[in-house]
């Protein structure tokens, strides 16, 4: 069985809802991810549930091995690097 590594993201937070985040790339262009069932959920190293982030806070998002549709990790606030944040 072939799986791949999970994917990150990184970005800023456009939209999001209880099951869903949308994020812009440094190319423009937005992200679309679902919340996996048993996702880690953090802002500013703290767990939070994913519709108390903000818009326009920096973000990192770690999509599932078995399926990169999902988000697993969402880590988000002002203290991630990421550089065009």
């Amino acid at each position: 069985m072939n799986v791949e590594s999970p994917v990150m993201h990184e970005g800023i937070i456009v939209s999001v809802s209880t099951v869903e985040i949308v994020s812009t790339t440094s190319a423009g262009e937005n992200q679309c991810h679902t919340l996996a069932e048993q996702a880690k959920v953090t802002c500013d190293g703290k767990t939070c549930k994913l519709e108390t982030l903000k818009v326009g806070l920096p973000v990192r998002i770690t999509n599932c091995k078995q399926d990169a549709s999902k988000a697993s990790v969402v880590s988000a606030g002002r203290k991630q690097s990421i550089p065009y944040g």
